[in-house]
Parts: C-alpha cells; structure tokens; sequence
C-alpha cells in the first residue's frame, strides 16, 4: 500500500524527562492508532572562566587599599540552546534571591514592561555586588548556542582583609555556575628605625653648627610604597632659632 513520511517537530518548555502519547485515526472505520513519545529536554548551562589566569578563579593579587583591579570574566554558552542569564553574587542565590528574578525581559522586545524587567534585574545585580566593591560592565543576557561573552569585573577594596567571593551565572531553566574571586587587600604602611624613645634625637649641637644622624624608614607590606615627609613645623622654626633639613625627603619604598 501506499505510505506517507511524517516530519517531526518537539519543542521541549521544561527540562527533564517528558513522556507524551500521540494518537492517529485512521478513517473511515480503521480505527485509532496511539503512538508514545519520549524525550529528554536538557536544560541551557554556561561556563565561567577567568581570561589571563588560571581559568578556575579570578585573581586580583595584592590589593593595595584605595587602589582597584580588574580581570575579566568569560561566558561560554556549549548548548545547543540560547541561555538567559543573570549575574549574582552566590550568598544572593542562597538567600533565595535568584528565584525570584522575572525572565519576561530575555524574550526581547521594546515594551515598557520588558524594559521595565530589565532595568529591575540589572539594579537587582548592580546592588548585589556594591557592598563587595565589585562593577561589572554586564549584568545580564540571552548568550546564543555556541558563544561566548566577556564580562568585566572591577575590583575596589573599603577594608584591608582577605577577599573571598563566589560569583554566579544563574541560567533560566538551568542551574547556576560558579566562579572564585579573591584578593589579598593590603593598607600600605612603614615604620622608622634606628631612634629611640619614638624622638629624633640630635643631641647638642653648637650653634651654627649642623648636627648628622641617620634613621631608617622601612618598608612592612609586599607593595612598592610612596612616601613624602613633609617639612617639620615646630615653634623653634617659626621663630628662625633652628632649621632641619631631610634627604632623601620623598621617594618609593620596594617591598
């Protein structure tokens, strides 16, 4: 007898196993065929890799305080299925914030709603990662099958202590990747050797007649360090009844 080929066309809305029935009726009076179909829908994921380091994590080394750094961090879609995606700080995904994240904006579109959502995710993003002295030039996306997207991370200390962090790519339909970040944040500091009492003390001196000494000015972090003394300020100089002069009086201390 004569036959027909079929096309077949599956669009899996949600990941996992799905098992569907179809049926056929063959007319008239052939009664009715039930054909079972199985699938499995496998969710969007990325990889996050850190660019110029080792790719496991991002490090931005020794941090002075009141300086900043900047790595930057790869997006890698390998499925064969756009990934929508939001960047958060993981602490925020266990606290349940990315749950709650509305994906109305990564269907695209120019409606007031959509930008609406958008501008929401962003804020939600750019105040997730505020209070741990991170900018990031993305915050969200739709990344096609196959590519990639770099996303820049800013980093600027408010305190001198160890920087650890996780950073998270939460995928709409998907589970979140993870990225380290650390830091070693460091405050620049030195200390003056080779006087007693915490007092440069000249001794006596005969008038007119320069009195030498030397100290030390040393260097206590692993970070070049500038240093400038200022002209010393004492009643005695206001007066014009003594003059001190320092050398080198600014320079850069190596570590």
């Amino acid at each position: 007898g004569a036959s027909v080929d079929i096309g077949r066309i599956l669009r899996g809305e949600a990941p996992g196993p799905q098992q569907l029935q179809l049926a056929f009726k063959v007319e008239p009076h052939g009664g009715a065929l039930t054909l079972p179909v199985s699938v499995l829908v496998t969710p969007p994921r990325l990889t996050l890799s850190a660019v110029g380091c080792d790719g496991a994590e991002v490090d931005f080394g020794l941090v002075p305080l009141g300086e900043s750094r900047e790595h930057i961090i790869r997006l890698e879609n390998p499925t064969g299925a756009p990934a929508s995606w939001v960047l958060l700080p993981a602490s925020a995904l266990a606290d349940g914030g990315g749950r709650t994240i509305s994906w109305g904006w990564s269907r695209g579109g120019c409606s007031a709603k959509a930008r609406s959502e958008l501008d929401r995710v962003v804020f939600r993003s750019r105040d997730a990662f505020a209070p741990l002295g991170l900018e990031l030039s993305a915050h969200c996306g739709v990344l096609p099958p196959h590519s990639s997207e770099d996303v820049s991370v800013v980093f600027e200390p408010s305190e001198a202590t160890p920087f650890r962090v996780q950073i998270a790519a939460r995928v709409h339909h998907g589970e979140a990747s993870m990225i380290n970040c650390r830091a070693e944040v460091v405050r620049r500091a030195a200390c003056v050797e080779g006087i007693e009492a915490s007092t440069l003390d000249f001794g006596r001196c005969f008038i007119t007649v320069a009195a030498s000494g030397m100290f030390t000015l040393r260097n206590l972090t692993r970070l070049p360090t500038r240093f400038e003394i200022a002209p010393p300020v004492a009643e005695a100089m206001l007066a014009g009844r003594a003059q001190v002069q320092l050398e080198p009086s600014e320079g850069t201390l190596e570590p």
